[in-house]
């Protein structure tokens, strides 16, 4: 036994140098690898939009005009009885972003189409030249168009998915662009545009998606709005080469709309 143990302690202390060299050889011979940071994705929770719908307003319009024409020395001053708005189309687009599961955010613009109001008037004619009043009937009609342009901030719950459908709700905070054109005064051939009025907005929303592909759903929504009223002063002045002056008020109420929308959203990758 004693003459083994000084075999055994050379042959260790052999081997000691060659284990220690062998983490150094194994890492000479691979080869040298980069490692890349993990690639982030840009804008993968934001998407476009588009939609298309039916409105209906409600709302109403008043006002009144004075013209003097200057051919014959007659005033005509005219009351406008309230008149409801037309119903109208919207078409419009945004983009949004999808900070949760449940929560998201968009940023949308919409133009409804004109929509017309008859306004009936009650006229007066005040004869300068023999200082007279006269009143007439009820019987002439003018009609203006209003225009509006919707831009609104919204926030949305998505309510969670059932077979490819995501029910929601939401609420938008904004601004109404509102333009009133060709109003015809008198029934006279006598026209006015007004300058447009910016007015506070709000909306409602609710409906639901339904995922068509990985980047498309498929939107259908009611959206409730409502646009603060403005008034509109124009002057009238030589319209149309004829020789009237004077000016026209017309007051819009507050514009509550009811609105059936179709749509869609593209998920940018």
């Amino acid at each position: 036994m004693a003459s083994i143990r000084p075999l055994v302690l050379a042959l260790i202390g052999g081997l000691l140098p060659v284990v220690a060299s062998l983490p150094g050889a194994l890492a000479a011979d691979m080869p040298d690898v980069d490692y890349a940071p993990p690639v982030q994705e840009f804008g993968s929770n934001w998407y476009l939009r588009g939609d298309v719908g039916y409105v209906l307003q409600d709302s109403s319009a008043s006002g009144s005009s004075s013209l003097f024409d200057m051919n014959t020395g007659l005033l005509y001053g005219t009351s406008f009885s309230p008149a409801d708005l037309d119903n109208t189309w919207t078409i419009g687009g945004g983009f949004g972003f999808k900070a949760t599961e449940w929560l998201r955010f968009d940023v949308t613009g919409d133009y409804r189409g004109e929509a017309s109001g008859t306004l009936n008037g009650t006229f007066s004619t005040y004869d300068a030249w023999s200082g007279t009043w006269s009143t007439g009937g009820n019987s002439r009609d003018f009609e203006g168009r209003l225009s509006t342009a919707l831009f609104l901030a919204n926030a949305y719950l998505d309510l969670g998915t059932w077979s490819g459908f995501t029910p929601y709700v939401g609420a938008g905070i904004g601004a109404g662009y509102l333009s009133l054109t060709n109003l015809d005064i008198q029934d006279v051939g006598v026209t006015t545009d007004f300058d447009g009025k910016w007015s506070f907005a709000w909306a409602l929303m609710a409906g639901a998606s339904f995922q068509l592909a990985p980047n498309w759903l498929l939107d259908f929504g009611y959206r409730y709005t409502s646009i603060s009223g403005a008034d509109f002063t124009s002057g009238v002045d030589g319209v149309d080469g004829l020789g009237y002056m004077g000016e026209a008020v017309v007051h819009v109420d507050d514009i509550t709309a009811h609105e059936f929308r179709v749509g869609a959203r593209f998920m940018i990758d």
